[in-house]
Order: structure tokens, then C-alpha cells, then sequence
């Protein structure tokens, strides 16, 4: 008997583990979700298909008013913008409700606060809503911030953590290769 619930507390751990590993697997290689969202102001939607159309690559980022790390990239988000505007479509995204703290009840989204974080820091790229973080599910974020890069409709890269100068070189190598 001892044995028997040994093992099943070993196959359930084994299990956990297993399941963590999977709802942490990279991106990279997978076909990216077509998203609609409404822009920040809820004034018009943006449909990331007719983005992967026009043949320049999409970075999305994935951010949280909330989330100190999201706002401390933001500066490295707008010089990446300012210098490769040209080059590369760019799109951030709030998730304000991506914890699973929230996931029974939905914070209120403040796009009055969104918009001056990112005004003060220079985003002048698209940013939208997802309100309900399904967006973020179907890219397989679970922690934020959440990065990935779209070429030819293919997720190319991705970034699941804080942006540093090192991976805004990596991404930039990823841009340049056309």
C-alpha cells in the first residue's frame, strides 16, 4: 500500500512538472494567432492578418500597466521604433488581467493611464486592448512582459522576459536578415 501512494504522489509531481514545462513552451516556429483588438482609445479595431500581408515583419509586445519590468522596456521599445520604424511594424498590447489572481473577476482597464504611460514614454506605435487576455493565451504568454516577432506569418522569436540591450540586438539581427 505504501508503495501505491508513493508512486501516485511521484506521478502526480511528475505530471505538474510536465505540464508547467508544456504551458512554458516557446512559440518560435508556430503560425501566429490573426488577432482583432480594439486600439487603445476603443475607437477602431486593428487585424494583425492584414499586417502579415504587407511582408514587413510584426513585433508584438505583451505588457500590464502593472508590471514595473513592461514599463522599464518601454524606453527601449520607442529608440528600437524611432530607429527601424521603416523596417518593422510594432504593436503592444495591454493585459491587465492575465494573472490568475484576476482570472474570475476582470480589472479595470484605464486607457486614460495606459495612454500617458506609454505618452511618456514615447510609444507612438499601435497599441491595443485585450481585455480579457485571450490574445495573450493564444500566444502562450503566461508571464509578463512577452515579446515575440512575426515573419511571413511565422513566430520567429520571442522574448519571455524584460528586454535588455542584448535582445533588442538579437531581435534587430532577426529584421535585418529580410
Amino acid at each position: 500500500m505504501k508503495y501505491q501512494i508513493k508512486y501516485l504522489y511521484f506521478s502526480v509531481i511528475f505530471f505538474c512538472f510536465i505540464s508547467m514545462l508544456l504551458s512554458q513552451q516557446s512559440q518560435v516556429g508556430e503560425k501566429a494567432y490573426p488577432l482583432s483588438s480594439k486600439n487603445l482609445e476603443g475607437t477602431s479595431w486593428y487585424h494583425l492578418k492584414y499586417a502579415i500581408s504587407n511582408d514587413k515583419p510584426i513585433f508584438i509586445n505583451f505588457f500590464a500597466d502593472w508590471c514595473s519590468p513592461c514599463i522599464e522596456e518601454l524606453p527601449l521599445l520607442s529608440d528600437f521604433h524611432s530607429k527601424n520604424k521603416n523596417d518593422i511594424e510594432m504593436i503592444i498590447i495591454n493585459v491587465n488581467n492575465l494573472s490568475k489572481k484576476n482570472s474570475s473577476s476582470v480589472v479595470k482597464q484605464d486607457p486614460v493611464l495606459v495612454k500617458k504611460i506609454l505618452d511618456n514614454n514615447n510609444i507612438i506605435f499601435t497599441s491595443l486592448f485585450d481585455k480579457h487576455a485571450l490574445i495573450a493565451k493564444k500566444y502562450g504568454v503566461t508571464t509578463l512582459p512577452h515579446s515575440v516577432l512575426i515573419k511571413d506569418g511565422i513566430i520567429v522569436w520571442e522574448e519571455r522576459k524584460k528586454l535588455t540591450n542584448s535582445s533588442i540586438n538579437s531581435l534587430k539581427r532577426f529584421v535585418d536578415n529580410d
